[in-house]
């Protein structure tokens, strides 16, 4: 970790998790004139256009403020605020928690791989129940998470199966929604990404997908 992203972590994820989210990463690139500031975060609630607005305005202020002298050498930036969305790794016990219902690709320690659905979390946090697909229909089983070299959450064009995301723990007003949200990913499968560009004048644009959504704010020269 450079000293620059070490600064500013340690600057921002306060800020971060007085808002109520968890900074998942953070990176900094581009050119020493103008750099671009990644954070990435997420929440059990997820993160809507506003929060990450009011978010992204903070962290700003608290960048410009910053006494560091890594951080203070920044003439020009672009920050961006962003959810992690669809496809993101699950490596914490809080991802597999969130990530209840959604399907998922798992790589085992032992060899071999799986997709299921992510059920419940452990009272531990030591496991995890998923749904597999069988042909005799959907069955529950037990995983430990020290069983799980990785997983990713995969995305997702159609429906899933109501009975799969019964199993999983959700009840008819969460089916409900998610079936919805397959269908809104279907109509907008162009576009992986929600994006409100932020800047003093207010909010661009905005657009709902199944995607991350992403804040940015931009300072100093281009």
């Amino acid at each position: 970790m450079s000293a620059l992203v070490e600064e500013v972590t340690s600057l921002l994820e306060p800020t971060v998790a007085a808002h109520g989210f968890d900074l998942e990463d953070l990176t900094v690139t581009g050119p020493p004139a103008h750099r671009v500031i990644t954070v990435i975060v997420d929440s059990d609630e997820g993160g809507s256009l506003d929060a990450l607005a009011d978010l992204s305005r903070e962290l700003s202020t608290r960048i410009d403020d910053a006494p560091g002298p890594e951080v203070a050498g920044l003439a020009a930036f672009t920050l961006e605020v962003t959810t992690a969305g669809v496809g993101r790794p699950l490596t914490a016990p809080r991802h597999w928690r969130r990530a209840r219902g959604r399907k998922v690709v798992i790589t085992l320690t032992a060899g071999g791989a799986l997709t299921a659905r992510v059920g419940a979390l452990h009272d531990d946090a030591s496991g995890v129940q998923v749904v597999e697909r069988t042909q005799r229909g959907p069955k529950v089983r037990e995983l430990l998470l020290t069983d799980v070299a990785s997983a990713r959450v995969e995305v997702e064009f159609g429906d899933p199966a109501p009975a799969e995301l019964r199993l999983c723990g959700l009840d008819d007003e969460q089916i409900a929604a998610r079936t919805q949200t397959g269908r809104v990913s279907r109509a907008s499968a162009a576009s992986d990404t929600t994006r409100s560009e932020v800047s003093k004048s207010g909010v661009a644009d905005s657009g709902i997908s199944d995607g991350p959504v992403v804040q940015s704010v931009e300072k100093g020269n281009k």
